[in-house]
């Protein structure tokens, strides 16, 4: 239900936008193009500012792709694999992963930066950098699982912290 209701939304929006993108290209355009300079005029005084800060083109892909990843998390969420599945192990590590990219990514792309020669200019080499730094995420992502968890069974213990009774 949810997802008919998502997908008709999302055709709305595309229909909207092609209508937009056809106007834009035919003899309305000057009429609809003063439309929006006073619709951009209208949020700039009112302090929106939504058009300023991305395009229309952007809205036009921007809201149906959220409507179609919220429509597919609620399919999804009808899914169920068993914890041994293994997909699901190897998509847990990966996510695993994300916390230690989210910590290390800043340093290890100064330590790159600092000790390793590479072209600047390479659209490739800092492909392959940033590769080389999501990788090794991934790989210090199990150590610091393990520190992780170690710490979330000594802290209590050390800091005198009890659990509450039921």
């Amino acid at each position: 239900m949810y997802f008919g209701a998502l997908c008709a939304a999302a055709l709305l929006t595309f229909l909207v936008g092609l209508a937009w993108f056809a106007a834009r290209h035919c003899s309305l355009a000057s009429s609809l193009s003063a439309a929006l300079q006073q619709l951009r005029h209208w949020t700039a005084t009112h302090h929106l500012h939504l058009l300023q800060r991305a395009s229309f083109d952007a809205y036009l892909v921007g809201i149906p792709a959220g409507i179609l990843i919220l429509g597919f998390l609620l399919v999804l969420d009808r899914v169920s694999l068993s914890r041994d599945h293994p997909s699901l192990k190897i998509i847990r590590r990966i996510a695993d992963g994300t916390f230690a990219l989210y910590l290390f990514h800043l340093p290890i792309f100064l330590l790159f930066a600092a000790y390793i020669p590479y072209n600047r200019a390479s659209s490739w080499q800092k492909l392959s950098i940033f590769a080389a730094t999501i990788a090794i995420a991934v790989a210090i992502a199990i150590p610091l699982d393990l520190l992780k968890r170690w710490l979330r069974a000594t802290a209590p213990r050390s800091l005198h912290l009890t659990q509450p009774s039921a």
